[in-house]
């Protein structure tokens, strides 16, 4: 059996601002941990149990500091099927 491997970044854009007023931004980090979630459930539930599949989500990455909310979050993945 041979298995084949994917590494993929996915890059969301937002807008970013002061932690203070987050109705003026739209928050990456919020959408790039749906998004981890959901990938989460990929394989346990949409890939035949007889068949090998992972999903990794082996990094996020977003902002610097805690009163900022990032313009930019970073999602590096690895998939193997």
């Amino acid at each position: 059996m041979m298995a084949s491997q994917d590494l993929l970044t996915v890059t969301l854009e937002g807008v970013g601002g002061h932690g203070s007023m987050p109705h003026l931004t739209v928050d990456p980090l919020v959408a790039a941990a749906s998004m981890v979630m959901a990938l989460q459930t990929v394989v346990a539930r949409n890939i035949d149990t007889q068949e090998a599949a992972v999903v990794t989500v082996g990094a996020l990455q977003a902002g610097q500091a805690a009163n900022v909310i990032p313009q930019q979050a970073l999602l590096r993945l690895s998939l193997r099927a």
